[in-house]
């Protein structure tokens, strides 16, 4: 399949994620953006959990995360502390 891209804003998009050295290729990048609108799409979620995923996605991009074994650490202890 050949796509060709006519929005200039696009083809930059593009042009800089691989100068970024996020993709490898054009077709990578077009594969992650509609995996992406994929997953957007999908029905299989409703309106709170695309807003959740949404909001933990931009805590993610504002360096917001947490390493999972700290988020696991916290999640025993307070589950041995309701034990308790």
């Amino acid at each position: 399949m050949r796509i060709v891209v006519d929005k200039p804003e696009l083809r930059e998009f593009v042009e800089d994620q691989l100068k970024r050295g996020r993709f490898a290729s054009p077709t990578e990048v077009v594969e992650a953006a509609l995996a992406h609108l994929r997953d957007e799409l999908d029905e299989g979620f409703d309106d709170a959990t695309r807003l959740a995923i949404e909001r933990a996605a931009q805590q993610l991009d504002r360096g917001e995360g947490r390493p999972l074994d700290e988020v696991a650490a916290s999640l025993r202890q307070r589950y041995n502390n309701q034990r308790l």
